[in-house]
């Protein structure tokens, strides 16, 4: 009978450590939910940001391979202390945890998903070097890593990668053409085939960039675990890689026209094409990473046995072993610093608030959201629109267009032609644009140089004005300018962001609205001076009618600058 008492006090402290161990699970459960809704907001925002680059849209491939590497590495049966998580972090935590708050406060004054996105990468690599010293998270260190392929590069760098992989395979594309026998012009990136021209930039963009391919490459060395040396030369391959599957594609655009009349360059023909050349990249990269286990394993010595082992053994072969063995980090690190419970309550806190603001500027930017219907604009433009606007010039066609919504010179364009002494003068409104448009860098990927380019700006208002010239020696004059769908005119340079503050008093959206694009564009003998300011003049002119048409539209007031 007295063991009985014992037994009954033992029972009761094991119900009180595992009552404990669930409060802290439900800690633990309130923090995730804490974090995951704080970002969710602007995550949602900067995944809509990055459907509208087609060289990015490997993301939801990259979501799905983050979560199935979490899945495999997470540990449900740890012993001891570690069945629950410990709120423990070193100095150096705290401090990153720090700057992802900084982060997400920058975020939230200039409302910049892109930001927010940055500030939850950081986080989650805080998040996961806990989970992997607390033995719950096995090596995290490349899934993490894999978050970071979220983050598009800057605008400088991605369009110069892409440039480089589009030239590599126009000039490939036509080499293997001529091979073949097949008769083609090349102009810029454009390839022309009897009566249809192809550009290599929209076929061979998408899932199939350098971007998508290197994705790829990276989650099959943190799937695999590789070596360092393993891992670079594989990350390296997906230049190769990106380049063959580019060229592939424009080979099976060309063929497919040639040889069946179907033009794979457009619509879903694409999209299909796209998604089956990117399954291939998965087997390449499989592949690759085969023939490279192959050669860069470390050779296996253990035959070398007795007291002369040490002297038998090649320096060369310690050498190699070494160096193939090099692994990326694991994580496992000391914990020497506690988290003190105010100071998680302190972070708790901080990032629930900034989440309920940035939810709130959500709502308000979706409130105010005003999308004009393309239909409205083609509708209200007509031929008559532009015919009158200027003396001695004559319009002799007029043509609105629907293009594929990834074109890279807008899914809508309206177009007037004028005949304006001996030269064709074309005016377009091409819209939408997610930000601003290169035009000039359309026109040397047809074929064009630059030769000199000037900014003039008046007010709000800016005006692009660009000289182009071909080997042959026919030469161009480009005019743009940028404004809303509204008609509200809008700078051609990247300026400061604006605060939420200012955007708000102005009565307008936090995130960047569609553009549309003002141009003009004559072609043929180098134009003099006084016969460029006529076409400036003339450009003018259109570009007011133009906008006041929009203003009307969008029921905006017109007000002439």
């Amino acid at each position: 009978m007295e063991e009985l008492p014992t037994l009954l006090a033992s029972d009761r402290k094991q119900l009180a450590a595992a009552s404990a161990t669930e409060s802290k699970d439900r800690v633990v459960l309130v923090g995730v939910v804490i974090v995951l809704a704080s970002y969710l907001p602007m995550l949602f925002l900067h995944f809509a940001e990055l459907w509208h680059k087609p060289h990015y849209r490997y993301f939801p491939f990259l979501l799905v391979a983050v979560g199935c590497l979490l899945r495999q590495r997470w540990r449900l049966e740890v012993e001891g202390e570690r069945r629950r998580i410990l709120w423990v972090f070193d100095g150096g935590a705290v401090g990153v945890l720090g700057v992802s708050l900084l982060g997400l406060l920058l975020a939230l004054m200039t409302f910049s998903p892109r930001m927010a996105a940055v500030s939850f990468v950081i986080s989650m690599g805080v998040w996961a070097r806990l989970l992997a010293t607390q033995g719950r998270l096995e090596n995290p260190f490349g899934v993490w890593c894999l978050l970071w392929l979220l983050i598009p590069l800057p605008v400088g760098v991605d369009n110069a990668v892409l440039q480089w992989v589009y030239r590599v395979t126009t000039s490939v594309s036509s080499k293997i053409l001529d091979i073949a026998g097949r008769f083609h012009v090349v102009e810029g990136l454009s390839l022309s085939l009897s009566t249809k021209t192809f550009f290599v930039d929209q076929a061979c963009g998408g899932m199939l960039s350098l971007m998508g391919m290197f994705a790829v490459m990276l989650v099959i060395v943190v799937w695999r675990r590789r070596g360092l040396v393993h891992s670079l030369l594989l990350l390296a391959s997906s230049v190769f890689w990106a380049c063959f599957l580019s060229v592939l594609c424009v080979l099976i655009v060309g063929v497919a026209w040639s040889r069946f009349s179907l033009d794979l360059n457009i619509g879903a023909g694409r999209d299909v094409l796209g998604v089956v050349l990117f399954f291939g990249a998965c087997l390449a990269g499989l592949s690759t990473d085969a023939l490279f286990k192959f050669l860069f394993t470390p050779l296996d010595d253990s035959r070398i046995i007795g007291e002369m082992a040490s002297q038998e053994r090649s320096p060369l072969l310690r050498w190699w072993n070494t160096v193939m063995s090099w692994q990326l980090p694991e994580w496992r690190v000391a914990i020497a610093v506690k988290w003190r419970r105010s100071w998680a309550q302190v972070y708790f806190v901080a990032l629930a608030v900034l989440g309920v603001l940035l939810a709130g500027l959500s709502a308000y930017d979706w409130t105010k959201r005003r999308a004009i219907p393309p239909e409205q604009i083609s509708e209200r433009l007509s031929g008559e629109t532009l015919a009158t606007t200027q003396a001695g010039w004559m319009l002799v066609d007029f043509l609105t267009e629907s293009r594929d919504p990834r074109d890279v010179s807008g899914e809508h364009s309206i177009q007037w032609a004028f005949q304006w002494g001996d030269r064709r003068v074309q005016v377009a409104l091409n819209y939408p644009f997610p930000s601003g448009h290169g035009l000039t860098e359309s026109y040397v990927n047809r074929g064009w140089s630059k030769e000199s380019e000037e900014l003039l700006t008046s007010r709000d208002w800016a005006l692009r004005e660009s000289y182009f010239q071909k080997p042959s020696g026919e030469r161009g004059f480009l005019l743009s300018s940028l404004c809303l769908v509204n008609g509200e005119a809008v700078g051609l340079l990247p300026g400061r962001p604006s605060t939420v503050w200012r955007k708000m008093q102005k009565d307008r959206p936090l995130t960047d609205e569609p553009l549309c694009q003002i141009q003009a564009w004559v072609s043929g003998e180098a134009l003099t001076p006084e016969q460029a300011e006529e076409v400036r003049q003339a450009f003018l002119d259109f570009r007011a009618v133009l906008r006041k048409e929009l203003q009307v539209i969008s029921g905006e007031p017109f007000i002439a600058t």
